[in-house]
């Protein structure tokens, strides 16, 4: 796009409201960085262009089609520091190099075209080596142009210019986005579905809940078409509204809810923030789907966005890991057969298709650190949270030692998990021990041969979590 500062934008009337979505996202992601957030202006009607062409049938014959035209302008700050300013920004692939033009920038036609291959090089520094992303700034004074790798943004002008260039990304984002919005096929592109970010995540949130999550890599490695972006792309594209039909015979409409909804606009400001913070860290897989979440959706890039859903949840489940206590307590919880009562912390959560429909794995950690696993019925993944703390209720199933590749320690898997009304109510309750028994922390009373007793029945609490004996904690 070569246009100066504010030059009209010719986008077709269709493509409008995809265009406005997508600055809209632009403009939160601005908000967490705390840059002024670029805007759009669409002209009044009485700016609109109106162009006729022929266009050719499949079955040979030709007509007429009108296009309506609205010109939008595009407002922002131009990124100038020390004297410079922020013209491009350079993303190097294996393929050669993606150039964004800054939207806020006066660039002449063909001033970038020599970047195109250009080598991750570094016009400061001189030196060879692997880097994602450049930036490419001009001199306002003689308008020499230099590529400045993004570590040596500091040292080139002598303090600190990240702030300049988050806001230089952001405009050069906005830039693509304005770009691809005047093609005439962009959200309809060649006969093919485009789609929003967020609205095709909510579609994928859908689907786990009824099928779980299969990638693509693994739908092919067992010959299947399941994967749980093409369930979504294949909702998106059908005529007419599709259902789901659960074991009950009940019939589920397959387009998201409100809390879909919600839950997809939730991933996405997580993954921009996750994603945006790691800056030159982030790995090929994050670089990719850092760049595809910030864009439109179509059947090619739908795998790679759906998996922003497992990414965001894996590193919640990291970061509630690491907030944990440092040292995984290798112990079992409570004795098999018995049921006992917990605060727990969800460290993860994921979710499968098996023979019964879907499961989700649910993975929590006692106040001291023990390991529990619950393999829980359907999608589990809103009624706990990732990180958060629950008072719950559990039968001990088995004990078991997880493999070496997840630590080796202890855990135990519990089953008819129930969940208190809120973990304050839950430590407010008189904590007593069983006068019938020498049951441990939480468990029902129980008789010599280890089973509920019949005279008591009853589940008691006793002083402390953590107890003797190795109870409940």
């Amino acid at each position: 796009m070569h246009h100066g500062p504010n030059a009209p934008h010719k986008i077709p009337a269709q493509n409008l409201a995809g265009l406005q979505h997508a600055v809209e996202k632009i403009a939160k992601r601005a908000k967490r960085l705390k840059v002024a957030a670029p805007t759009i202006n669409v002209l009044s009607s009485a700016h609109d262009v109106r162009v006729t062409r022929k266009v050719t049938n499949e079955d040979g014959r030709t007509r007429k089609v009108t296009t309506l035209y609205k010109l939008v302008q595009v407002f922002g700050e131009q990124v100038i520091v020390g004297g410079f300013e922020f013209i491009a920004t350079l993303q190097h692939e294996t393929a050669g190099t993606i150039v964004r033009q800054v939207a806020t920038a006066n660039v002449a036609e063909g001033e970038l075209a020599g970047y195109r291959n250009a080598a991750p090089d570094c016009d400061h520094c001189g030196l060879a080596r692997k880097r994602q992303d450049t930036f490419v700034v001009r001199d306002v004074e003689t308008q020499a142009l230099k590529q400045v790798g993004r570590t040596c943004l500091k040292d080139f002008f002598g303090h600190d210019p990240h702030e300049a260039a988050r806001k230089a990304e952001l405009l050069a984002l906005l830039s693509d986005v304005v770009s691809l919005a005047e093609d005439d096929e962009f959200f309809s592109a060649r006969g093919e579905t485009v789609v929003t970010v967020a609205s095709f995540v909510s579609f994928a949130l859908r689907s786990i809940t009824f099928y779980g999550w299969t990638s693509r890599t693994k739908a092919r490695e067992r010959g299947e078409s399941g994967a749980t972006a093409d369930a979504a792309w294949r909702t998106i594209v059908s005529t007419g509204e599709q259902f789901h039909f659960d074991r009950n015979g009940v019939k589920h409409s397959l387009n998201p809810t409100e809390a879909d909804r919600a839950e997809a606009e939730v991933i996405l400001d997580k993954a921009e923030t996750l994603l945006g913070a790691k800056g030159d860290a982030r790995n090929d897989y994050e670089h990719n789907l850092f760049i595809s979440i910030a864009g439109a959706v179509t059947n090619r890039s739908a795998g790679l966005v759906a998996s922003v859903i497992g990414y965001v949840r894996r590193e919640e489940e990291y970061a509630a890991k690491k907030a944990s206590a440092p040292t995984v307590a290798d112990r079992y919880v409570g004795e098999v057969g018995g049921r006992f009562d917990a605060v727990v912390t969800v460290l993860g959560t994921h979710t499968f298709e098996g023979m019964f429909g879907v499961t989700t794995i649910v993975r929590f950690a006692t106040a001291d650190n023990a390991r529990m696993k619950w393999f829980g019925s359907g999608d589990l993944t809103r009624a706990w949270k990732v990180g958060e703390t629950y008072a719950i209720t559990f039968g001990v199933k088995k004990h078991e030692v997880e493999p070496e590749k997840f630590g080796g320690h202890k855990s135990t898997n519990v089953n008819r998990v129930t969940q208190h009304a809120s973990v304050a109510a839950f430590e407010s309750d008189t904590q007593h021990a069983c006068p019938h028994c020498s049951a441990a922390v939480g468990v029902w009373c129980q008789d010599k041969k280890g089973r509920a007793s019949k005279l008591h029945g009853k589940r008691v609490k006793l002083v402390k979590s953590g107890a003797a004996n190795g109870k409940a904690a």
